[in-house]
């Protein structure tokens, strides 16, 4: 666990860094509540990021003259962009992640689907990558890869590191979930289709090495997608099984194997959603990709493969010994 103080600087940027008092105020009140213990201690210090959040809720129209409504939705704005600043494994993510259902408790404005939204604006965004002479933008709502001008290539894309601590702060708040899924709760989607839709880019849509009509993802594209997909396998292992193993999102209105936004890439042949084929099918790619990524891939790829093997083996030993 990294104790080593984020990077926030970026947040300060006035196009694309925090928008706001609320904003900046819960940038504030996470920073402190980070200094509030020694050493780490996450249910102490989520509190003291929480409390202050919450009166100020009640408060909201005599400091910041807005409604709660608003006030809500500026602090799930500025959560998820001080999300994008904090690496897999250090602790603040998980403040943030614990935060989520302790703010849902306080009422309807801190509603978890205005939450899928607000993190739906920023997938649709994408990441921009840097390449000589072209600039590659990875975006949900058009082609998966698409070039796009250098001008203003920086405008609201986040960049690779960014990208990558977002995917891995919404993979741990899916797995947050997995209480409610094993109580036979639906799956939230809300969560999982930014999951799916991070997997099937990375493991179901060819590289640069195999045949495909649609234009060919140079290496930095490919190990980005690889890395993204592979850690939301490392951070959500045990609800991305269980996601399977209910087959969820297979039921979407648009059916078939051609069903969107829940249906298989190019290279995977199976029906809509989760399924334990598709758990499968991931399994194996990771492995066929090894030989295809940069090497600093396959590390996570690495941890990937043995956490699915590791929850593979709890879920068949609570079969054997359930009474």
């Amino acid at each position: 666990m990294s104790v080593q103080a984020p990077n926030f600087s970026i947040l300060q940027d006035e196009m694309k860094g925090l928008q706001g008092d609320v904003q900046h105020d819960t940038l504030g009140l996470l920073e402190k509540a980070l200094k509030s213990t020694s050493t780490p201690n996450i249910e102490q210090q989520t509190q003291s990021f929480v409390t202050p959040i919450l009166k100020s809720y009640k408060e909201t129209e005599h400091l910041y003259n807005a409604s709660q409504t608003t006030f809500a939705q500026q602090t799930y704005d500025a959560i998820l962009l001080i999300s994008t600043c904090i690496p897999s494994g250090h602790h603040a993510q998980d403040i943030l992640q614990r935060a989520l259902p302790l703010l849902q408790q306080a009422g309807e404005a801190w509603n978890l689907g205005e939450f899928g939204m607000l993190t739906r604006e920023i997938w649709n965004e994408g990441l921009y990558l840097p390449l000589p002479e072209l600039f590659f933008v990875i975006n949900q709502n058009t082609d998966p890869l698409h070039e796009t001008n250098p001008a203003n290539a920086y405008e609201n894309q986040l960049n690779p590191n960014q990208w990558l601590n977002l995917n891995s702060f919404i993979a741990k708040c899916f797995e947050n979930n997995l209480s409610n899924a094993v109580h036979g709760e639906p799956i939230p989607n809300v969560f999982a289709n930014f999951g799916l839709w991070e997997l099937r880019r990375a493991l179901e849509t060819p590289g640069q090495d195999e045949k495909s009509k649609e234009i060919q993802a140079p290496n930095e594209v490919v190990d980005m997608r690889v890395k993204a997909a592979c850690e939301w396998i490392v951070q959500a292992t045990k609800m991305l099984l269980v996601a399977c193993l209910h087959n969820s999102c297979g039921e979407h209105s648009n059916g078939g194997s051609d069903g969107s936004p829940y249906g298989p890439g190019e290279l995977f042949s199976g029906s809509v959603g989760f399924s334990l084929e598709r758990w499968g099918f991931w399994k194996r790619r990771i492995v066929e990709l090894k030989g295809t990524v940069g090497d600093d891939v396959h590390g996570v790829m690495d941890e990937a493969l043995k956490k699915m093997t590791a929850v593979e083996f709890e879920a068949a030993e609570a079969l054997v010994f359930k009474k």
